[in-house]
């Protein structure tokens, strides 16, 4: 008779995986995720993926919260929390990428190339290769079409170093149409980063109140 009392057993990938939750690379939540997305797959075909493809669904599913949209393996480095980190692939947390593609191309059930309905998508190679919740790649990929429409008209490149007069020029800008706009205008800011973007709307509004803008033109940047 079962104890009604006893708690499930444990997954049997789990130990492996504690130091790195333990270390701060990955959190339960996304591993539970991870291994909802893994039990879909596995009514179709055998999936075990390996503790560091299990550690990398983790990652990817973690990106969001991180203001990324995908694991980038040319920097793996930067997420290892307080994991030692060695070059030779063999370690708890490796920094060739090469020993991350290869775990998760051994399980193609579950994570895919470009195109292919999969819940996670692998792009590029070696040092270049990025892994996606394929929700996230089709979001940015949307977001890329939306830009290019028109064969991209309607985008306009900014370049320059720290402390070039970029945030400046944009915000003389941004006020300038709105002042010209017939009907009230949208802004939307995208960065790398969430620290990135918080840093750039901050830098845009205090440009904006410097030069004394319109009050809608600040509710926009706020928004």
């Amino acid at each position: 008779m079962n104890d009604p009392h006893s708690l499930p057993a444990q997954p049997a990938h789990r130990p492996a995986l504690r130091p790195f939750i333990e270390a701060g690379a990955i959190a339960d939540i996304d591993l539970a995720a991870a291994e909802l997305l893994v039990d879909v797959a596995r009514r179709q075909e055998p999936v075990e993926p390996t503790t560091l493809a299990w550690v990398a669904l983790a990652l990817a599913l973690r990106t969001p919260r991180d203001g990324h949209t995908c694991v980038q393996f040319g920097q793996i480095a930067d997420w290892s929390g307080t994991l030692p980190q060695t070059a030779d692939g063999r370690a708890a947390w490796p920094t060739d990428p090469g020993v991350w593609i290869e775990s998760l191309r051994a399980i193609p059930a579950v994570v895919g190339g470009p195109g292919e309905r999969k819940p996670f998508i692998l792009e590029g190679d070696g040092a270049a290769a990025r892994l996606y919740l394929a929700r996230a790649l089709a979001e940015e990929e949307g977001i890329a079409a939306a830009l290019l429409r028109d064969g991209g008209r309607q985008v306009s490149v900014l370049l320059g170093g720290p402390g070039s007069g970029k945030t400046y020029t944009l915000a003389k800008e941004l006020i300038e149409d709105f002042a010209a706009a017939s009907t009230p205008l949208r802004i939307a800011l995208a960065a790398p980063t969430g620290k990135a973007a918080a840093r750039m709307t901050k830098a845009l509004e205090e440009r904006c109140v410097k030069a004394d803008a319109a009050p809608e033109v600040l509710a926009a940047v706020r928004a």
